[in-house]
C-alpha cells in the first residue's frame, strides 16, 4: 500500500489522487451534485458538438487526455475531467484528497484543497482572472454570464475576504450518495483541519503571530453541505448571491461563505 496513505479511526483510508483517479472522481460528483444550480451552470457544460460519440470513446478528438476518455462514464464527464486535471497541473498548492474503503479499495468521496501557506502580493492574489470553461463548445452570450456569475462572483468574494493572507480553501467536497451519512466527509473535513492546524502552528513557529491568528478553513457551501458543515463548527461570515436573471434556474441562488477557526 501507498507509505502515504493514512488510516483514520473511522476505518477509512485517505489517500492523495492521482490522474488515473479522475474518471472516478467525476463519476461521484456528478452523481452528488444532480440538480444543484452551480454543477447544472458550470460543470455540467457540453462539449465540442462536432466531436462525435465514436471520437470521445476513442479518446480522440478536443476531450482526449490521459486518462482515456473511454474511462469516463460519458463525454461530458470526459471534457470536466480534463479541465479540472488542467487546473490541478497548473497550481501548485492544490490538493485532491480521497476517502477510501480499506475492504474493497472504492474511492467514496473526495475533496479538492487549496492552501495558501503564505503571504502575498496583491499581483498575486488580485490576477485577472482566467476565462471559463477551456474545454466546452462555443457558448451562447446568455451561457457566458451564467457561469461568469457562478464562478467569478464567489472568487471575488474570497479575494475581498482574504486578500493575500494564508488561509486554506476547501472548493469541493462530495461524497458518493450512497456513502452519505457514514462519516465520509467528516473524515475529508477533518484532513483540512489538520492542514490548518499545522499552518498556524508553523506560522507561530516563525514569529508571524498575526497572520497565525487569522487562518482559517474557507469554504462556500450548498444547501446541501450546511448541516455538515455547522456542526463540524464552520460558522457563516459572508454569502454570495446569484439573481435569478443571471442565470436559467429562474430563483436567487445564496451560497454561505463560511470558515472554521483552529
Amino acid at each position: 500500500m501507498d507509505p502515504t496513505r493514512q488510516q483514520t479511526q473511522r476505518q477509512y483510508i485517505l489517500a492523495p489522487a492521482s490522474e488515473s483517479d479522475m474518471p472516478r472522481l467525476m463519476s461521484i460528483m456528478f452523481a452528488a451534485f444532480d440538480q444543484e444550480p452551480y454543477h447544472e451552470t458550470v460543470e455540467n457544460v457540453r462539449v465540442p458538438s462536432f466531436q462525435s460519440t465514436a471520437a470521445w470513446a476513442s479518446g480522440s478528438g478536443p476531450a482526449a487526455s490521459w486518462p482515456p476518455a473511454d474511462q469516463y462514464e460519458n463525454e461530458v464527464q470526459a471534457a470536466t475531467g480534463n479541465r479540472y486535471l488542467e487546473a490541478w497541473r497548473k497550481d501548485p498548492n492544490q490538493e485532491i484528497i480521497m476517502c477510501i474503503d480499506p475492504s474493497s479499495t472504492q474511492i467514496l468521496g473526495w475533496a479538492k484543497w487549496v492552501v495558501h501557506a503564505r503571504w502575498r502580493e496583491e499581483k498575486e492574489w488580485n490576477a485577472p482572472l482566467p476565462p471559463y470553461p477551456q474545454h466546452a463548445a462555443p457558448l451562447s452570450e446568455k451561457e457566458q454570464r451564467a457561469i461568469v456569475a457562478f464562478t467569478q462572483k464567489a472568487e471575488r468574494k474570497r479575494r475581498q475576504l482574504r486578500g493575500g493572507r494564508p488561509y486554506v480553501f476547501l472548493g469541493n467536497l462530495t461524497v458518493d450518495p450512497e456513502y452519505h451519512r457514514r462519516g465520509v466527509g467528516r473524515t475529508l473535513l477533518e484532513w483540512g483541519f489538520r492542514k490548518t492546524e499545522a499552518l498556524k502552528a508553523r506560522l507561530r513557529e516563525e514569529g508571524q503571530t498575526e497572520l497565525a491568528d487569522d487562518v482559517v478553513v474557507y469554504l462556500e457551501a450548498t444547501d446541501m453541505g450546511m448541516l455538515l458543515y455547522t456542526k463540524m463548527g464552520f460558522e457563516r461570515v459572508d454569502q454570495t448571491i446569484i439573481e435569478p436573471e443571471e442565470w436559467d434556474g429562474g430563483r436567487q441562488v445564496v451560497y454561505p461563505v463560511m470558515v472554521w477557526r483552529p
